[in-house]
């Protein structure tokens, strides 16, 4: 039973992570298109 809490929390934190880092990359992202297209104009 601790076992499956385990990997239940486990699961969460993959989720939180994944979910924190493509937020990050989004981000970089769309300030990177930001800064080609100021440029550019």
């Amino acid at each position: 039973m601790t076992l499956l809490a385990e990997q239940a929390g486990i699961g969460e934190w993959l989720v939180d992570a994944s979910l924190s880092s493509i937020a990050s990359l989004s981000c970089l992202f769309s300030s990177f298109n930001f800064s080609i297209s100021w440029e550019s104009s």
